[in-house]
């Protein structure tokens, strides 16, 4: 058994070699390339500060080569320029669409783009004195290489931290909580973490009852003109211009319904029209017919009740 499996996987490998071969060995790379262009073969970026994520800096950039197998075979590209070759046949040109891919052409205006994205991601990881050098390679077979040098410069820190908070409830419950800051003085000043820490504190008011709080009510003003490479950072907390009074104001659950029949694919809470209706513990059940489930099992899945203050962990809790 396992000598026939063994036979078999290898048979479908030597296949996939030959075909592999017939097609590089009859397409060049270059083969749809223009009289004046060049087939983009590789972008490189290289960065002098280690703690610069390479994998970011590589997503920056807006132009990148034909996707290669074992990191050198250009396979979907072969696969394009073999389909696209000879007579056309529609099933040549679906593969040609669905498994190849086109040449990437390189194009200079691309490598303006990257540049600026390169350097809009490191000021947001608080490099804002980075530089990006580039150096080109084009040979004579129409083919480009395309080498970004990174050099990050110092990295600004949080030398200051301010708060204005426009009402006193919250700035109450905001300072209970500011040990699970994300934000501290002498970190770094990285945008990335400043939208997390929007994020985590939109979170715990939803989980303090406030419903309608969200992210747009956490912004920060933040000043980096500082001679010394520092950044004075003010954490504000105010009604947006699109809230109501709701946005400050904690909700309690005013009811709770369980449809013990809900059908998720009609949106309907019963699947008949015989609907009977109970109250236990506040909580009221609709079924029809009759109930598929003792109540205590929808009872010890629900972590909330009417009176209870809104908390968004408890409703994802109760999910």
């Amino acid at each position: 058994m396992n000598c026939k499996v063994n036979i078999s996987y290898t048979y479908y490998i030597l296949v996939l070699l030959l075909v592999s071969a017939v097609i590089f060995s009859s397409c060049r790379s270059t083969k749809f390339v223009g009289e004046d262009e060049y087939l983009l073969v590789k972008n490189k970026v290289v960065c002098d500060n280690k703690n610069v994520n390479k994998s970011d800096l590589d997503l920056a950039l807006s132009q990148k080569s034909n996707r290669k197998i074992l990191g050198f075979i250009p396979f979907n590209l072969y696969v394009y320029n073999f389909m696209k070759s000879g007579k056309e046949r529609k099933w040549k040109e679906k593969l040609a669409n669905s498994i190849g891919e086109a040449p990437v052409i390189y194009a200079a205006e691309a490598q303006s783009k990257s540049i600026e994205n390169i350097n809009a991601y490191m000021a947001s990881q608080s490099y804002y004195r980075s530089s990006v050098s580039v150096s080109e390679h084009f040979s004579n077979r129409k083919k480009a290489k395309v080498k970004y040098v990174v050099t990050s410069g110092p990295s600004y820190k949080i030398s200051s931290l301010k708060y204005d908070i426009g009402n006193e409830e919250i700035k109450e419950l905001f300072f209970q909580d500011t040990i699970n800051s994300l934000i501290k003085v002498g970190h770094s000043f990285n945008t990335d973490t400043l939208k997390a820490e929007r994020e985590r504190v939109a979170r715990y008011f939803k989980s303090q009852g406030y419903f309608y709080f969200s992210i747009n009510n956490v912004r920060f003003f933040a000043d980096t003109l500082q001679e010394d490479l520092t950044v004075k950072l003010t954490m504000l907390i105010r009604k947006s211009d699109e809230d109501s009074d709701d946005a400050f104001q904690s909700q309690t659950i005013r009811s709770v319904n369980i449809f013990t029949n809900y059908n998720f694919d009609n949106k309907s809470d019963t699947s008949g029209q015989n609907t009977n209706m109970f109250v236990k513990d506040g909580i009221k059940f609709t079924y029809d017919k009759k109930m598929r489930h003792r109540t205590s099992v929808f009872m010890q899945s629900c972590f909330f009740k009417p009176g209870d203050k809104y908390s968004i962990r408890n409703v994802e809790d109760t999910y």
